[in-house]
């Protein structure tokens, strides 16, 4: 196999660099059948026309695409993108997010934290349905797998005794999925082990208000406990490899008004008689804020895979 030559990124702006050459930003038709043929592999060039000229006759939509092969035939010096009636992406060109998606394959949970970058970010495809749909379940998938490499990474900084590290990454997790009262507790407990017991239970007001505001419904039994025992600075410490010290207002806990979170400041909100606060029925709503706004169409179906899982000041 050819070492790379170019590299094409699509995480982020999409560009194209090699050869002392950069195309940027990519026009985003092409940015996607680059990203279409780096991620699913060989496709037919009738199917790749019509993804993105779906309005077009086939033969108007097939000739589409060879004038925009043919411009980045002209740009690069080569071909790029080969075949006939199948269209391969050539192994000259190092794709970002098939480089993470490997490592993050090969059990390297944090590769997916080191770039941020969206998927084709800025880029709407509403005038090709299909396509659309494609890209946004990437992006999901994506977000998906970026939590669950954060939730390793994170209880893995923890389990070490890296807090504030911990901190930070499982911030970035909750921000992927601000109702997740996993997440939550996280940043709660790792508040707490940072030292600062007064953010610890700011978290936990935060965590009242977006499931009151999202689901009508109060955190979970396991968050209460966890909200109390902060409270009374009697949460549970795993021991770590390198025992970190825990600071003093961890050990002793300054007295916050002698205030529990049943109490005048930590008021409980309903649980709806429907029961919807289950776990369940949260993960089926979340599914739904996530869900496609169009009637689901038939695309290539393909995960990311790898492994199963699933401090600084500042909000939250």
């Amino acid at each position: 196999m050819n070492a790379p030559e170019w590299s094409l990124t699509v995480l982020g702006s999409p560009a194209l660099s090699g050869h002392g050459q950069q195309l940027a930003p990519l026009e985003r038709k092409l940015a996607a059948a680059l990203s279409y043929l780096a991620l699913e592999g060989t496709t037919s060039r009738s199917r790749l026309a019509g993804l993105l000229w779906p309005e077009s006759p086939e033969a108007t939509a097939r000739n589409n695409l060879v004038q925009m092969l043919r411009k980045l035939r002209v740009f690069a010096g080569t071909d790029l993108v080969a075949g006939g009636d199948t269209l391969t992406l050539g192994d000259r060109v190092d794709v970002d997010v098939v480089r993470q998606r490997a490592a993050y394959t090969q059990g390297h949970a944090a590769a997916l934290l080191a770039d941020p970058g969206d998927f084709l970010a800025g880029l709407s495809y509403d005038d090709c349905p299909d396509l659309d749909d494609w890209v946004t379940a990437e992006r999901e998938q994506l977000a998906e797998a970026r939590g669950q490499a954060g939730r390793q990474e994170a209880a893995r900084l923890e389990r070490e005794g890296q807090y504030a590290e911990a901190l930070t990454v499982a911030r970035h997790v909750l921000s992927l999925d601000p109702v997740s009262e996993e997440a939550w507790r996280r940043v709660m407990r790792l508040h707490y082990l940072c030292g600062d017991r007064p953010a610890a239970l700011r978290a936990y007001q935060r965590c009242q208000e977006v499931l009151a505001r999202e689901f009508g419904t109060e955190p979970l039994p396991e968050t209460r406990q966890l909200a109390h025992e902060i409270d009374r600075g009697t949460v549970p410490t795993a021991p770590v490899a390198a025992r970190a010290e825990l600071p003093l207002a961890v050990l002793r806990p300054p007295n916050l008004g002698g205030e529990e979170p049943s109490g005048p400041g930590w008021k409980r909100r309903g649980r709806p008689a429907s029961g919807s606060s289950s776990p369940a029925s949260r993960d089926r709503a979340r599914l739904g804020w996530r869900t496609i706004s169009r009637p689901a169409r038939a695309v290539p179906s393909r995960t990311w895979g790898g492994p199963a899982t699933g401090c600084s000041r500042g909000p939250p």
